[in-house]
């Protein structure tokens, strides 16, 4: 079972993170503007992946959002955090593929 802290909130941003035995094994980082939040960090610690660490904290950011009334959304990085992000209820509303490589 996971347990989320709300670590802190400040100047529109807020950061939320579960706990097992006292070491934080997943995160969310989340940009909460007036007319919606943007989601630009959702990670777990490899060995806590599939636990539903991840979707907890999605859950609580979403609550958040319900409550107030405020969309959300996020960019998928791979093909298993789309999936997450769909049963969360998101949609796709675009796509584009990022080649590897260095920016120039």
């Amino acid at each position: 079972m996971c347990t989320v802290i709300f670590f802190s909130a400040f100047t529109g941003f807020l950061h939320l993170a579960t706990r097992v035995s006292g070491e934080r094994q997943a995160s969310v980082i989340c940009s909460t503007h007036l007319s919606h939040w943007y989601l630009f960090f959702l990670g777990t610690k490899p060995e806590w992946q599939s636990r539903g660490m991840g979707s907890a904290l999605l859950s609580a950011v979403l609550d958040s959002c319900d409550r107030d009334g405020v969309p959300a959304y996020l960019e998928a990085s791979n093909e298993g955090c789309k999936r997450l992000y769909l049963r969360h209820g998101f949609i796709v509303t675009g796509s584009d593929a990022i080649k590897a490589g260095v920016l120039k």
